[in-house]
């Protein structure tokens, strides 16, 4: 016999001013250990009398979650599963590539200054954006190194370059983001190591999660800022698709600086140009430039909205969304979660079409490309559609000027749009289909086709080197 519980998660904060931060976020962890049982799985052929004991002892209720199951639950497990003998069952090994510009020996600082870079993982591997930060923190001519961090790998060399440009005497300054959810152990670790090599550490804003993915260098050669999609973790960039752009950029360097500021003083007034922040003014923007689609739509012109995200459920926005489709306005969405649009609605949605991924990577970069009559706008950045992102977090869009980017970003949302292997139409309901294969044509795997793309890619920069 065998009973499995899942304890509630949430953490219990005490509001003790003698508390600073950390203790307060360490000792809430601590409380997790005494969350309350909300479900309960138990062997099927368990005898009522015992289930009714451990319920009682669960001190579980009447209308708690409480399940019969079969023999294993410990699904996790899966995710090291053994081959036991059956590689074929298992996906193909895809190599993390590594894009000949993160190899070169030419500095990768005056590479970006020169032009905008950028990885897409996991296709590329994430050592590339660590060879930026271990080349920041030996250069004589960085000053300063400012980053947001949201989750940390137990085994961070993140941080571990960070610390490195702290000891070779540069100003390090990471924002750390203690309440990122089931890792708060690991972010609590690395804050108090950080704090012990002379790196400041800063928890950010009360009430205000930081969920912005940003990195400043400040150099006497031209200043550098990085702004990505996910989170700057070895673990997750084997496994979630994210992009990271590098730019020199001075109208989006500055303002990645000011991003910082912002952190450190939010309330006072902030105005960006070139970036979309949250909660200050992104959600307004977004809403402004969907306006605008809309104008266009009506006045006869092409009108279109293509992005990928995880999630779309603000209540503006999907009444926008409802509007523009209403106008005539192409919507084509790449949506991995939550989503309170339903499409294909005669007359509201029949514009709107949705299509969710599920492949061995988790799809989780944010990208968004609007027509804008013709001088299409391309954005990248960390914010979802909610109003958790557009409110009650710091977040940030970057706009996108790098054409080869640009062509990456596009390729991605339509190669999404175009799966039909592992690609299901999202109708609303809950009755997802996977997309049928047109006559004639062979199926398509978006993922397999991205990581064949790059790998042909660079085979042929690395030919043409020679």
């Amino acid at each position: 016999m065998w009973v499995k519980f899942t304890k509630d998660a949430e953490m219990e904060m005490a509001n003790d001013a003698d508390y600073g931060t950390m203790e307060k976020i360490a000792n809430g962890v601590n409380s997790r250990k005494k969350g309350e049982a909300v479900r309960v799985i138990y062997d099927g052929d368990m005898p009522k009398e015992l289930q009714k004991e451990i319920k009682k002892r669960l001190d579980m209720k009447e209308l708690d979650t409480s399940l019969a199951g079969h023999r294993y639950q410990n699904h996790k497990d899966l995710m090291k599963f053994p081959s036991c003998g059956h590689d074929e069952l298992k996906y193909p090994a895809w190599p993390h590539l590594m894009k000949p510009e993160f190899l070169a020996r030419r500095s990768i600082l005056d590479a970006i200054r020169e032009k905008d870079r950028f990885i897409h993982v996991p296709y590329h591997s994430f050592d590339g954006y660590i060879r930026v930060l271990q080349e920041a923190a030996i250069k004589p001519e960085v000053k300063q190194i400012k980053t947001t961090l949201y989750r940390l790998a137990k085994d961070s060399k993140v941080v571990k370059a960070l610390i490195n440009a702290a000891r070779n005497g540069k100003k390090v300054t990471a924002v750390v983001e203690l309440l990122a959810r089931f890792d708060e152990e690991s972010n609590i670790k690395w804050s108090k190591r950080m704090q012990e090599e002379g790196v400041n550490v800063i928890f950010g804003v009360e009430g205000l999660k930081i969920h912005s993915k940003l990195l400043f260098i400040e150099s006497d050669k031209g200043n550098i800022a990085c702004i990505g999609t996910g989170n700057f973790h070895e673990g997750n960039a084997k496994v979630y698709t994210d992009y990271l752009m590098m730019t020199a950029r001075p109208r989006i360097v500055n303002e990645v600086e000011r991003v910082f500021q912002f952190i450190n003083r939010p309330f006072s007034q902030f105005h960006f140009q070139e970036l979309l922040v949250s909660p200050n003014y992104m959600k307004n923007r977004i809403l402004r430039m969907l306006d605008n689609e809309i104008k266009n739509a009506k006045e006869g012109k092409e009108a279109w909205l293509k992005m990928k995200i995880n999630h779309i459920t603000d209540v503006d926005v999907v009444t926008k969304l409802y509007e523009a489709s209403q106008a005539g306005v192409k919507i084509s969405i790449v949506l991995r979660g939550n989503c309170s649009l339903v499409p294909g609605i005669p007359g509201l949605s029949d514009n709107i079409r949705i299509v969710g991924i599920i492949d061995r990577y988790l799809e989780h970069s944010r990208i968004l490309i609007f027509c804008n009559g013709g001088r299409n706008k391309y954005f990248l950045g960390s914010a979802d559609w909610m109003p958790r992102n557009l409110i009650n977090r710091i977040e940030v869009l970057t706009p996108v000027y790098d054409d080869d980017l640009k062509h990456d970003l596009l390729r991605t949302v339509e190669y999404g749009l175009r799966d039909n292997t592992n690609g299901h139409l999202v109708d609303g309901h809950g009755n997802d289909t996977i997309q049928p294969v047109p006559e004639g044509e062979k199926p398509f795997r978006s993922q397999e086709e991205l990581f064949n793309y790059y790998s042909e890619s660079i085979k042929r920069q690395l030919q043409d080197e020679k």
